[in-house]
């Protein structure tokens, strides 16, 4: 060993640098002007909880749902999610469709009032 004395340390040996933390990408969130879910906001639309995938919609527009019915089925990461109405009420409008991706907060279903 050629150490020097007065140091306790090895040589510093000529490996590179590890790499540092990759640059992030810049993310796009979808607003209604861009094209975005213009129902995000609106009274009576049942929002989505995630970011993912639609898969089933159990639910037709004019069907009359009970608090807590199922709505419709999201995957994200390869895990099933599913949204409940959070109201009894009318289907208005159904806002997505199967294989549709969506942001989480974007309006799935759009109920009215109970009759």
């Amino acid at each position: 060993m050629s150490w020097s004395k007065s140091s306790t340390s090895p040589p510093r040996t000529g490996r590179a640098k590890r790499p540092g933390p990759a640059p992030v990408a810049s993310v796009h969130v979808a607003s209604p002007a861009a094209g975005g879910s213009a129902e995000k906001a609106a009274p009576g639309v049942v929002p989505s909880p995630l970011a993912g995938k639609v898969v089933s919609i159990e639910v037709q527009a004019g069907q009359h749902v009970e608090a807590n019915q199922q709505l419709l089925t999201l995957e994200a990461m390869k895990m099933s999610t599913y949204v409940f109405a959070l109201h009894a009420g009318t289907v208005e409008a159904i806002l997505v469709k199967p294989g549709d991706a969506v942001e989480e907060g974007h309006g799935l279903v759009r109920l009215g009032a109970s009759a």
